[in-house]
């Protein structure tokens, strides 16, 4: 009697075990997603840049400068940084990212890599720590950035499509800067800080949280590609 509970205890445990998610390994998934063979091509155009976009993704709403894009029911908010584009175009030098600064991350790391015009790029990629376990992920390049919010169990994989499509990204600089080079900009520092610590919604809902940092280029919940 004795040994069929023992037998039963430790199938229990080993149930349990098989259950829980693998620890995510930040730097590990950055690196094998950023050696992944690069893309050819674009299929998804906007005003101000393209990119290309799986057979397991599409695009649910967006406006000219954002795009809400759905991989297998997750999303992810993909903005483009006017701000940068038009700093560079005005001579400014090279694009420095910030590794950001608050007590809820858990990585941050930044890389190099080519795209598709054999241009080499920095990116950023960073992590925090949201309810429920999940993660709300960074990743950004000189001009793009990308924000969705993960679990343990999809982490790798959303990861893996977000540095796909953020390596496909090809932006109109001179058509940006001719857009916007007279207008006001929001610098890119401030709505890095408040995105994280001011304006993130109990529901981790993306559209909201993109809604207030861009009061001039809301998003519509709609289908728009």
């Amino acid at each position: 009697m004795c040994l069929r509970k023992i037998l039963l205890v430790i199938a229990s445990l080993a149930l349990l075990t098989a259950c829980q998610p693998k620890p995510v390994d930040f730097n590990k998934t950055m690196e094998e997603s950023l050696a992944r063979p690069l893309v050819s091509g674009t299929n998804h155009n906007k005003p101000f840049y393209k990119y290309y976009l799986p057979p397991n993704a599409g695009v649910k709403s967006g406006t000219q400068l954002a795009s809400l894009i759905e991989v297998e029911k997750q999303q992810i908010m993909m903005n483009l940084k006017v701000s940068r584009v038009v700093a560079s175009q005005h001579g400014d030098g090279e694009v420095n990212l910030v590794k950001p600064k608050n007590e809820k991350i858990v990585f941050s790391e930044d890389n190099r890599y080519l795209d598709q015009e054999d241009i080499e790029r920095s990116v950023l990629m960073s992590v925090y720590e949201f309810k429920d376990n999940n993660y709300m992920v960074m990743i950004e390049n000189d001009f793009i950035e990308m924000i969705s919010l993960v679990n343990q169990a999809n982490y790798d994989f959303m990861v893996e499509q977000m540095i796909m499509i953020l390596r496909s990204v090809q932006v109109e600089e001179r058509r940006v800067f001719e857009a916007y080079s007279n207008k006001e900009i929001v610098q890119d520092s401030t709505i890095q800080t408040d995105f994280f610590e001011h304006v993130v919604p109990e529901d981790g809902n993306l559209i909201d949280m993109y809604n207030q940092l861009h009061p001039d280029d809301k998003i519509e919940e709609q289908e728009v590609e």
